[in-house]
This record gives structure tokens, sequence and C-alpha cells, in this order.
């Protein structure tokens, strides 16, 4: 199917090291959910929501990346919150 093939092209990119996990690169040994949705006496869970950087950016530029409570005004998706330090250069005249 359709999705399966993303799923798996997502997940090639991943482990070829072109795109990199960020909110895994910061928190190796964690377990955190972005989807949480109550069904009947349980929970769906999921960290469907996913910021994506290349391996560059992640080392040299990135410092941080939370995952946040969930909002009101999304009832089953929490924002994931990137930290970057941006490396300005002075202009050239």
């Amino acid at each position: 199917s359709t999705k399966r093939a993303e799923v798996r092209a997502l997940s090639d990119l991943l482990d070829e090291g072109t795109l990199v996990d960020v909110w895994r690169k910061h928190h190796r040994n964690e377990q955190a959910w972005t989807f949480v949705r109550s069904v009947g006496d349980s929970e769906q869970t999921s960290r469907i929501d996913l910021v994506l950087q290349d391996p560059v950016t992640v080392k040299q530029l990135t410092t941080a990346c939370e995952i946040l409570p969930m909002p009101d005004f999304c009832p089953d998706h929490c924002p994931v919150e990137v930290t970057m330090q941006l490396l300005l250069s002075e202009p050239q005249e």
C-alpha cells in the first residue's frame, strides 16, 4: 500500500543517516508521545509528530528538542519545540 511505502521510505532515510530524528537525538533513552487518544479503557499512543533535520544541522545548530504539554485547542497532539542556535555572519561589503 502507499502508506507502507511512505513509512518504509522515511525509515530508509533515517537508517541511512540522511535525516535525523531530532527529539530522539536529544533523548536517546526516553519514551514520550506526541499523540494520545483515549479509546474505551485504554489509550492509543505514538510519537507520530517528528522533527527531522540533516545530521550537520542537528550537530552544529540544534541545542534542544522537547515535547510540550498538549494544548487545549488540539486535544490529541502535543507540540514539539526545537531550539536552534543560529550562526549569523557579518554582512560583506
